[in-house]
């Protein structure tokens, strides 16, 4: 786990008022797409619990593992990303997957997040780039 990381998850566990995705990135001296990735994954691995308050989502650090459905943004994208994964046993980058479903980078950046904190997929570095793939998929 890198430093950002744990400075993400300290504040978190920290403040029991919780944070919106803008509040992190602030305390964290970052970009809201970076706190956005680090938030689903955490909530994948069940350790945040998030609440709808209006347009803010508001993210909370939980001691135990969440066991109820995640909420995920963007469903149609999420099952397009995990059905082009699941058939594809050579793997995505972002930027493949993000061109051939013409869904954002973030957006896929977010849903992969989810994905491995959740243990759905696994990520080999190949150079400069992250491939994706389905749990159990490459040998």
């Amino acid at each position: 786990m890198e430093g950002f990381e744990k400075e993400g998850i300290r504040e978190l566990q920290k403040n029991p008022q919780g944070f919106t995705i803008t509040e992190l990135a602030s305390r964290l001296s970052t970009t809201r797409h970076t706190v956005s990735v680090l938030l689903a994954n955490l909530e994948g691995q069940g350790h945040i619990a998030v609440r709808q308050a209006g347009m803010a989502k508001i993210h909370y650090w939980t001691e135990r593992q969440q066991e109820k459905e995640h909420s995920i943004p963007k469903l149609r994208e999420y099952q397009a990303v995990i059905s082009a994964i699941e058939k594809n046993s050579q793997g995505y980058t972002v930027s493949e997957l993000a061109s051939e479903l013409k869904i954002t980078r973030n957006t896929v950046a977010i849903i992969l997040s989810y994905l491995e904190g959740a243990g759905k997929i696994t990520i080999r570095q190949a150079g400069m780039a992250k491939i994706h793939y389905w749990k159990n998929t490459r040998a």
